[in-house]
């Protein structure tokens, strides 16, 4: 890197002295870092930020003393992350106070006594107006007022700033060329109009996704609650949704399904304000915002989508339903003025002549991330200019910035090359660091980097090392524990690699895809970390040939597949499937074994999404198939018809779905035993199949045999003989056993409080419905006392307003009036329906200063 120091360049293209404060911090202070920087901005300092993907060690501090020489002034935010941090050593204190420095106190504790002579001010203990004039008094600069808020509705938020709920924004990379007015149309766009939502638009390369990351982080202050989506598979974005439950602070419910949860989630935004949701890579915008209007009709917070739909760049607006009456503004990013350019390349490289620069800017067509990467470039002494120059006449610009990276830094930074070869083979999406982790010890099987390299316990420094050469570069960037390639660099990565390097890469891909499911729990994964991946294991299954599967991707995939169906995430595993099966079929035809497993996915899938004539047909194609291939006591067979016996009976068929659900459980007890689990679930099956049409008695038969095997096999407390128990005390009551039921009930509800707590949603919903079995047995005290602790505990848990409290409240009033208490039951009855139509009036008022107008049932788009 070059010891002269970058300048920055102002909205006129004009190069000026610039990048004069440079911050260095610790990772758990970048709250504190965006409030720094972007008061030292506002008042007209320029500064760059310590990436803090830097992991320390040897490459740390030759990375941070090119930074500290390029720089006028060093900042360095104090605290005891700062100082406890591995790669912070005295040689690094050292290094920093021989240029000018200033430590910038966030919080008490001891400073290292190199540093006890160094100036330095505090911001910590005293309120933001205090903090702001103590910082640009001791840079030197004149006080300025902080920028405005994201809203009219906006709040002071707290001090020292805290980030945003759900934060998962990448990391600023600050850029050189000034871009505040089109920060400034994001925000008056979002902020002016009645629609709260802004699409970014330009062409590839222009910026579009650092300009998003750039308003949420100037603005983060002004939300409270902030959440970076990939947008690039819509069908899978519903996973991303359910993960802000947590941010949002819903309750989750062991039983609670991912498209439930999506629901919960998008009903809770509609009753909040100050959030904003950025969608990038979407790649149909008008798709997207077409789910969005009918899924947050209120538009209470604010959406940044960034188009990344090619098909689509034309002039004019978004094209917008009619149930918006104007369309959402299009903010447009587009590629830099040459004088801009020029100046961007000799602001990095003083001594660069005008007319090669003018050149180069040229050769790279202005394009400001092919610019940017070379400015980059241009900060090695050792660069030849000229070497941008170098290359075909028909290469992409990046293609060439790419090619001469490679070129220099192969031999010195191989793994950093392998891993940006790996992740342009895999899909365009964010790709989760865990997948890097998943060869590491004891295996060590799929690492990136060579292994004579890797020593014990420096795997993770290694990793970030990795990572921070290529960010550091403008080749990827960090979002949360994710690196993403801009997708002008993934196409030129991926068109450089040779076959023979293309089936190296594939093969190490397959490795680390198996590893990383493999080491996945078996039983409800977490849908925010298995999600990340789904796009990659689609990418890694296009890369197989016809028969050749040694790492199981097929199989993996079902898998996935099946643990979306089971948490309830019915429209991304429709979607998995379909994918699949499509894939399959076309490779294999419609009798492989592979076809014909991800046939019975997709049916069961199709009847979940409502498809039940799809489904049907599917189905039985596929019964058919194994039929005439396996046989009809074959596990694969019987694992087909006991789903065709479920798509009957939701098409009404019910006859039909008993008879054949009953010759299922036959043939499972013969050719699986009876105590199989496939076959004591069946049998469950068929006993709710015989309980609704009326056959009690026998229901109640199967229901105690599956039972006593399930407890003997599984326990207790097992949550399948949790689910007979509980199904065979509705039996029971229907029976006229009423007692015998509530016994089994009682057991339960000390049963689930002791495994899962007395708050969890799940024991709070079996208390409320034992409540109203207490109260049809005439129990009415015992009902009451259960009813009004399970309020209690919803208002406590979840707030007067929430739907399931104001469930209870209408419960306990009925319970009320059960038993003679009228007036106590009126109250209650007058409480909910108040309170139900305050949250209606209040969303109605917002939905119709948005839309103005009814809106339509959904007519397609985003599924989940």
């Amino acid at each position: 890197m070059r010891s002269t120091r970058p300048f920055a360049v102002d909205a006129a293209g004009t190069a000026q002295p610039g990048a004069d404060l440079f911050l260095s911090y610790a990772g758990p202070d970048e709250n504190w870092v965006t409030w720094i920087s972007d008061i030292l901005e506002s008042a007209g300092r320029t500064v760059r930020v310590q990436p803090s993907e830097s992991p320390g060690g040897e490459y740390a501090v030759s990375d941070i003393g090119a930074e500290v020489a390029r720089a006028e002034r060093v900042l360095a935010v104090c605290s005891p992350a700062l100082f406890d941090a591995p790669w912070c050593t005295l040689e690094w204190a050292a290094m920093l106070a021989t240029r000018p420095l200033l430590l910038v106190r966030v919080a008490d504790g001891p400073v290292p006594e190199v540093l006890a002579t160094v100036e330095r001010v505090d911001l910590f203990g005293v309120d933001e107006a205090t903090a702001t004039r103590r910082l640009l008094a001791a840079v030197g600069a004149p006080v300025a007022p902080r920028p405005a808020g994201p809203g009219p509705d906006s709040a002071v938020g707290p001090f020292p700033p805290l980030l945003p709920a759900g934060w998962n924004v990448p990391r600023r990379d600050r850029p050189v060329v000034e871009r505040a007015t089109l920060l400034s149309q994001v925000r008056r766009a979002l902020t002016d109009g009645p629609v709260r939502a802004v699409v970014l638009r330009g062409p590839a390369g222009s910026g579009r996704t650092q300009l998003a990351a750039d308003y949420a982080h100037r603005h983060a202050s002004g939300y409270g609650l902030v959440r970076w989506l990939d947008a690039g598979q819509l069908p899978l974005l519903g996973l991303q949704l359910a993960a802000l439950a947590g941010p949002l602070g819903l309750p989750a419910g062991a039983g609670a399904g991912v498209d439930a949860t999506i629901g919960a989630v998008l009903a809770e935004l509609n009753r909040r304000d100050r959030w904003l949701l950025v969608f990038d890579d979407a790649r149909d915008a008008s798709g997207l915002w077409r789910w969005l209007d009918q899924s947050l009709p209120a538009r209470s917070g604010h959406l940044l989508l960034v188009d990344a739909d090619r098909r689509t760049r034309r002039a004019g607006p978004v094209p917008i339903p009619m149930t918006v009456p104007m369309p959402v503004p299009v903010v447009r990013v587009g590629l830099l003025p040459r004088e801009r350019s020029v100046a961007l390349l000799t602001a990095r490289r003083p001594d660069l002549d005008l007319d090669v620069a003018d050149a180069i800017a040229a050769r790279l067509a202005d394009q400001p991330l092919a610019v940017g990467l070379a400015a980059r470039l241009l900060t090695e002494d050792d660069l030849d200019p000229r070497d941008l120059l170098a290359g075909r006449d028909g290469d992409a610009p990046v293609a060439l910035c790419w090619a001469l990276f490679q070129r220099r830094h192969a031999p010195s930074a191989p793994a950093t090359v392998r891993l940006l070869e790996l992740c342009a083979l895999l899909a365009p999406a964010p790709v989760p660091l865990s997948l890097m982790r998943a060869g590491s010890p004891p295996s060590r099987r799929g690492r990136i980097g060579p292994t004579h390299r890797q020593r014990r316990g420096d795997d993770e420094r290694d990793l970030h090392r990795i990572v921070a050469v290529a960010v550091e570069h403008g080749l990827a960037r960090r979002a949360g524990d994710s690196i993403v390639l801009p997708g002008l660099v993934r196409d030129a990565v991926a068109a450089g690699l040779t076959p023979a390097r293309r089936r190296e890469l594939g093969d190490l891909a397959g490795r680390l895809l198996a590893a990383a499911y493999a080491q996945s729990p078996v039983e409800r994964p977490s849908w925010s970390t298995q999600a990340p991946v789904v796009p990659h294991l689609l990418a890694a299954l296009d890369t197989l040939d016809d028969a050749d599967d040694p790492h199981q991707l097929h199989a993996w995939a079902d898998v996935h597949c099946s643990r979306l169906y089971a948490r309830g995430a019915h429209a991304a595993a429709e979607h998995l499937a379909r994918d699949l099966y499509r894939r399959n079929l076309g490779r294999f035809g419609p009798d492989h074994r592979d076809t014909l497993a991800t046939a019975n996915n997709l049916a069961i899938a199709l009847l979940a999404v409502g498809q039940r004539t799809a489904a049907r047909e599917l189905e039985h194609d596929t019964l058919a198939r194994r039929l005439h291939f396996l046989g009809e006591n074959h596990p694969d067979t019987l694992a087909t018809a006991a789903n065709l016996a479920i798509v009957l009976w939701e098409l009404g068929e019910h006859d039909a779905a008993r008879d054949l659900h009953a010759d299922t459980v036959a043939r499972s007890r013969a050719a699986l035993g009876e105590d199989h689990a496939d076959t004591l679930a069946r049998a469950h099956q068929l006993a709710g199949r015989l309980g609704a049409l009326g056959d009690l008695g026998n229901a109640r038969a199967l229901l105690d045999d599956v039972l006593a095997r399930r407890r003997r096999l599984l326990g207790e407390d097992h949550p399948e003989t949790i689910d007979t128990t509980t199904d065979l005390a509705a039996v029971l009551r229907g029976l006229g056993q009423v007692r015998t039921a509530r016994a089994l009930d009682e057991d339960l509800l000390a049963r689930l409080r002791r495994l899962l707590g007395d708050d969890h949603p799940d024991v709070l919903a079996f208390a409320s419905r034992l409540a109203s079995s207490l109260d049809d047995l005439g129990e009415f005290q015992s009902a009451r006392r259960l009813a009004e602790e399970v309020l209690a505990r919803r208002r406590r848990l979840l707030g007067d307003d929430h739907p399931d409290t104001l469930a209870s409240t209408h419960s306990l009033a009925a319970s009320l009036s059960a038993s003679g208490d009228y007036r106590g039951a009126q109250e209650l009855f007058e409480e909910a329906l108040g309170r139900w139509r305050r949250q209606f009036a209040a969303t109605r008022t917002r939905t119709d200063r948005a839309v103005r107008r009814p809106r339509p049932h959904p007519d397609g788009g985003m599924a989940s």
